[in-house]
């Protein structure tokens, strides 16, 4: 199923019919607070493209000629709330979709956005790696090329991403961003399906030192739950987790939790919250990234009996059929 209003062509005609209009977000968030700041930084290089302050829970940027075309982030006192394409006309920012609404070149990125994550949900990678890929063909050389190369390197090899890099505008070629998830690609080839797993440790909250491998047996499975406590995807994806736990721990699986980029205490709190029952490797912060080249979470790694891995990155229903079929045959 393809997206019913094609990026490309929206954004390429809202760009040229409103250039003559003024550029203007509109940022609606009722619990910001008087005084709070909302900023719009260029996707491309972290320069301030404009900044509010809310009144309200309101703020308005009005942005320079000049500036049509960029991808912005939304960014209230620092933290990132989602994507706005500039561009002349009135959008808004509500915080209930990833992009601001309003103009035509925002409204089809937005559409874009959720039916990305939507095939992330329904877990069709490929379709999604395709649809992220017209989408760059589409649109590289304008303010959502870097975006959606970024995007689309998320899932590809080295070598792809090396023939994408060859013929990029320079805008692409040169990005940090791409070059990063580059590097991921090494690293996530070098622990792909069939590789060994790589151990590492982390100073759990009473002073123990404790390894991946603390919780991983010869001759059983272990699922690895990389995630945080600030994560909405991966608190929703906690009660699969259950279920795949209580179906197999009797005949064998090891469920283990890996807080990533998390403090111990929050860590604790969403244990106890959301009921988790299995062990969790407190304080691992960043060194799952740079070993395994995950390029988020949560990110699901599945260990076979022989301590080489199964699957990386997919999600709990393919995890719970490999699963069947591997008790079924014992």
């Amino acid at each position: 199923m393809k997206l019913s209003i094609f990026l490309p062509a929206a954004a390429m005609i809202a760009l040229a019919s409103c250039q003559n209009k003024e550029a203007r977000l509109d940022v609606a968030l009722p619990d910001a607070a008087d005084g709070q700041t909302v900023e719009l930084l260029n996707y491309a290089d972290s320069a301030s493209l404009g900044t509010a302050e809310f009144a309200g829970g309101s703020a308005a940027i009005i942005l320079p000629e000049g500036s049509e075309g960029a991808l912005a982030l939304v960014r209230v006192d620092g933290r990132t709330k989602g994507y706005y394409l500039v561009e002349g006309g009135q959008a808004l920012f509500n915080g209930e979709t990833e992009a601001a609404t309003g103009t035509p070149g925002n409204d089809a990125f937005s559409a874009l956005l959720i039916r990305l994550d939507s095939l992330e949900e329904a877990e069709m990678p490929a379709e999604r790696k395709a649809l992220v890929e017209e989408s760059y063909n589409a649109n590289k050389s304008n303010g959502l090329g870097l975006y959606l190369a970024q995007e689309w390197s998320r899932s590809a090899t080295t070598a792809e991403i090396d023939s994408l890099l060859a013929v990029a505008p320079e805008g692409v070629k040169d990005s940090p961003r791409v070059k990063r998830y580059r590097n991921m690609a090494v690293l996530q080839e070098a622990t792909a399906p069939g590789q060994q797993f790589t151990d590492f440790s982390a100073v759990q909250p009473d002073g123990e030192t404790l390894s991946l491998s603390s919780f991983v047996e010869p001759g059983k499975y272990t699922l690895v739950d990389f995630w945080a406590s600030w994560c909405p995807w991966c608190i929703k994806g906690l009660p699969a987790i259950k279920e795949i736990y209580d179906a197999y721990k009797d005949k064998g699986l090891i469920v283990v939790g890996v807080a990533v980029r998390d403090d111990a205490e929050a860590t604790k709190g969403a244990v106890d919250k959301y009921g988790i029952t299995w062990p969790v490797l407190y304080n691992a912060e960043r060194k799952p990234y740079e070993i395994y080249g995950m390029t988020g979470i949560p990110h699901l790694m599945l260990i076979g009996p022989d301590g080489k891995i199964v699957s990386r990155g997919e999600g709990a229903k393919k995890i719970r059929e490999r699963l069947e079929q591997a008790f079924s045959a014992q």
